[in-house]
């Protein structure tokens, strides 16, 4: 759900491109800079964000994010000027979503079927779109510049409640163990009922189970106190109990899987040796830079083509829908045991895709096929996007995802810096928004190419390890 709504924030980052356009006054260029700051300080914080995942959880570091956000949009409303924008919506807003970390805590959780959860979980990037588009239009239209940032700001405040829905492992595993012992209490209990015609056998089975549901209760509740969740009450100091316990649960401390390899590092540095990584993160860069650009100036390219803003938010609404879909049916479909072992190629095979459909829009005269051609750009974006976090687990290992993850979003976060304002220099230079969509194909060619190149590598390094 706070993946809906945040991420389709930023897939209506066109329709705020417009409106700090129109308010201020601003170039291409300058209107595009906040925007693109924002993605790139997202980004940046991803290092940030992760080391507070490992070294708290990821309630910790969505509560925190969620809480800067509103305070980023809400300050949004009173810029007096584009450069207020910087500080309000592109660092505090930057920083706030960059710790939205929510995408972890599926690699925690699910072993089996990653595929299905990671499409099921990235939908809401697309379902996002669907709703926050049109309803970002629509504030925009009835409530101006002030009344549509103050609004999405009281909405951003509901991820505070599903922060609180992020259990930590911790805590999910004491809350198994509970059930498991309450579940043999009664198997014991119902044993003593059967038995309880036998004295001799009753009474012994009696104090076995006393003694059991006993030390079953002490366990539970010396478990719950270790995690926050229940508070021992203190006759001398109820207040401070009371409030240490719901810092505790607001902000739990993770720990490691048992089983796993301890260690003090809060951060995987050696993933930096890793050459398949590391063009799997540059691939990140080139990718980020074509798609931030296809989303912020698809609104503006097609006004230029004279369509009207409702017609520019409905080809925006369409892109979420077909991204939705192609998350959810690509997570179900590349689950299947028979798929799997192909899902390198046909991950590959969508980014030469990309490059060629993202080239055609500029040429594209008519609503129909800009349409048609952004459905078909949603579908492979949404399908891309939701095994890409798949691909880094099988490149890294689940144990390390959290970190690669973050130095993955330092890169892409360079690509989201210099894509949107060089197309924004392009348009101010050339009069025309063709040249930056031209930017963007090539962009997504390079990207294809780097990705070809890292699973060639990874194909040789499994044939060796495999000798």
């Amino acid at each position: 759900m706070i993946t809906s709504f945040s991420e389709g924030l930023g897939r209506a980052e066109g329709l705020f491109f417009l409106q700090f356009q129109s308010k201020f006054g601003a170039s291409a260029q300058l209107a595009a800079w906040p925007n693109s700051l924002l993605s790139t300080v997202r980004m940046f914080m991803g290092p940030a964000c992760m080391a507070v995942v490992n070294r708290y959880s990821v309630r910790t570091a969505s509560i925190i994010g969620t809480l800067l956000c509103f305070t980023g949009m809400l300050l949004n409303s009173f810029a007096p000027n584009v450069y207020f924008l910087f500080l309000s919506h592109t660092l505090l807003g930057g920083i706030g979503r960059g710790l939205m970390a929510g995408v972890v805590i599926l690699n925690l959780y699910f072993d089996k079927h990653r595929s299905l959860a990671n499409g099921l979980g990235l939908s809401g990037i697309g379902m996002g779109s669907l709703w926050t588009i049109p309803l970002v239009q629509y504030l925009f239209d009835e409530y101006g510049f002030t009344g549509t940032f103050m609004i999405l700001s009281a909405l951003l405040l509901h991820g505070l409640l599903i922060a609180m829905l992020y259990r930590p492992l911790r805590l999910h595993y004491q809350f198994m163990t509970a059930k498991l012992i309450q579940l043999l209490g009664d198997i014991v209990a119902a044993s003593k009922e059967d038995v309880s015609g036998k004295s001799s056998s009753s009474s012994s089975s009696d104090d076995d189970a006393d003694t059991f549901i006993l030390n079953k209760e002490e366990s539970t509740q010396s478990e719950s106190n270790a995690t926050g969740e229940s508070v021992e009450i203190e006759k001398k100091d109820n207040s401070e109990g009371c409030l240490r316990s719901s810092l505790k649960i607001c902000f739990p401390v993770e720990f490691k899987r048992e089983g796993e390899k301890k260690t003090s590092d809060i951060y995987h540095w050696d993933l930096i040796k890793n050459i398949p990584f590391m063009i799997f993160c540059s691939n990140g860069l080139l990718y980020l830079l074509a798609v931030k650009i296809a989303f912020l100036f698809l609104p503006a390219i097609a006004l230029s083509k004279g369509f009207s803003k409702q017609q520019a938010a409905i080809i925006l609404t369409i892109i979420g829908g077909t991204d939705t879909f192609a998350r959810i049916f690509t997570g179900f479909l590349m689950d299947l045991k028979p798929l799997r072992r192909y899902r390198q190629y046909f991950f590959t095979c969508l980014l030469y895709l990309l490059a060629a459909d993202t080239l055609m829009i500029p040429i594209l005269p008519s609503f129909t096929s800009v349409s048609i051609v952004c459905a078909i750009y949603g579908f492979l974006t949404g399908a891309f996007m939701a095994q890409r976090m798949v691909f880094l687990v099988d490149i890294v290992g689940r144990e390390k995802v959290a970190s690669a993850l973050g130095i993955q979003r330092v890169f892409q976060g360079v690509g989201t810096l210099v894509g949107p304002p060089i197309a924004g220099a392009l348009r101010d230079a050339l009069g025309n928004y063709d040249s930056s969509f031209y930017l963007g194909g090539g962009s997504m060619l390079g990207s294809a190419l780097l990705m070809t190149l890292c699973f060639v590598l990874l194909r040789i390094q499994h044939r060796k390890s495999s000798i």
